[in-house]
Protein backbone atom coordinates (compact mmCIF):
# COMPACT_ATOMS: atom_id res chain seq x y z
CA UNK A 1 0.00 0.00 0.00
CA UNK A 2 1.22 3.66 -0.74
CA UNK A 3 2.51 5.87 1.73
CA UNK A 4 -0.40 8.69 1.31
CA UNK A 5 -2.87 5.72 1.35
CA UNK A 6 -2.04 4.97 4.30
CA UNK A 7 -2.01 8.20 6.00
CA UNK A 8 -5.38 8.79 4.76
CA UNK A 9 -6.68 5.50 6.17
CA UNK A 10 -4.95 6.77 9.44
CA UNK A 11 -6.49 9.85 9.38
CA UNK A 12 -10.30 8.62 8.56
CA UNK A 13 -9.59 5.75 11.49
CA UNK A 14 -8.78 8.78 13.65
CA UNK A 15 -11.21 10.93 12.92
CA UNK A 16 -13.95 7.83 13.25
CA UNK A 17 -12.46 6.82 16.77
CA UNK A 18 -13.06 10.44 18.03
CA UNK A 19 -16.51 10.42 16.73
CA UNK A 20 -17.21 7.31 18.51
CA UNK A 21 -15.78 8.59 21.71
CA UNK A 22 -17.61 11.92 20.97
CA UNK A 23 -20.34 9.82 20.94
CA UNK A 24 -20.12 7.66 24.57
CA UNK A 25 -19.69 10.83 26.55
CA UNK A 26 -22.21 11.25 29.20
CA UNK A 27 -22.60 15.69 28.17
CA UNK A 28 -22.06 17.25 24.89
CA UNK A 29 -18.64 18.33 24.10
CA UNK A 30 -19.97 21.86 24.70
CA UNK A 31 -20.50 21.28 27.59
CA UNK A 32 -17.42 19.92 28.59
CA UNK A 33 -15.60 22.97 26.93
CA UNK A 34 -18.24 25.12 29.56
CA UNK A 35 -17.07 23.00 32.18
CA UNK A 36 -13.07 23.53 32.38
CA UNK A 37 -13.99 27.65 31.59
CA UNK A 38 -15.68 27.26 34.72
CA UNK A 39 -13.10 25.21 36.47
CA UNK A 40 -10.59 27.70 35.62
CA UNK A 41 -12.06 30.85 36.70
CA UNK A 42 -12.99 28.74 40.61
CA UNK A 43 -9.51 27.40 40.60
CA UNK A 44 -7.75 30.65 40.19
CA UNK A 45 -8.94 31.80 43.60
CA UNK A 46 -9.42 28.24 45.28
CA UNK A 47 -7.32 25.50 46.30
CA UNK A 48 -8.14 22.29 44.45
CA UNK A 49 -10.51 20.18 45.89
CA UNK A 50 -9.69 16.32 45.58
CA UNK A 51 -13.17 15.74 45.79
CA UNK A 52 -14.99 16.65 42.50
CA UNK A 53 -16.82 19.27 44.56
CA UNK A 54 -16.88 21.95 42.06
CA UNK A 55 -17.51 19.36 38.98
CA UNK A 56 -20.46 18.39 40.82
CA UNK A 57 -21.94 22.22 41.63
CA UNK A 58 -21.71 22.80 37.91
CA UNK A 59 -23.13 19.64 36.49
CA UNK A 60 -26.16 20.57 38.70
CA UNK A 61 -26.34 24.07 37.89
CA UNK A 62 -27.34 22.93 34.70
CA UNK A 63 -29.18 19.77 35.17
CA UNK A 64 -27.05 17.32 34.50
CA UNK A 65 -25.36 15.59 37.32
CA UNK A 66 -26.43 12.18 37.63
CA UNK A 67 -25.41 8.80 40.06
CA UNK A 68 -24.66 7.47 36.04
CA UNK A 69 -21.65 9.80 36.58
CA UNK A 70 -18.53 8.20 37.67
CA UNK A 71 -15.69 9.94 39.65
CA UNK A 72 -12.64 7.72 39.26
CA UNK A 73 -9.99 9.96 40.96
CA UNK A 74 -6.39 10.00 39.26
CA UNK A 75 -7.36 7.96 36.37
CA UNK A 76 -10.39 10.10 35.48
CA UNK A 77 -8.35 12.96 35.89
CA UNK A 78 -6.10 12.00 33.42
CA UNK A 79 -8.52 11.06 30.95
CA UNK A 80 -10.36 14.11 30.97
CA UNK A 81 -7.12 15.94 31.18
CA UNK A 82 -6.47 14.18 27.47
CA UNK A 83 -9.39 14.31 25.85
CA UNK A 84 -9.66 18.58 27.05
CA UNK A 85 -6.23 18.38 25.30
CA UNK A 86 -7.20 16.67 21.83
CA UNK A 87 -11.07 19.58 21.77
CA UNK A 88 -8.18 22.39 22.55
CA UNK A 89 -6.13 21.60 19.19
Amino acid sequence: MEKEKKKKLLAEYKQQQKKEFEASLPIPRETFLDLFDFLDQELESLTCPADFTLTRSFLKGRDLYSSKIKFKPRQRHLAVLKYSLRLVS
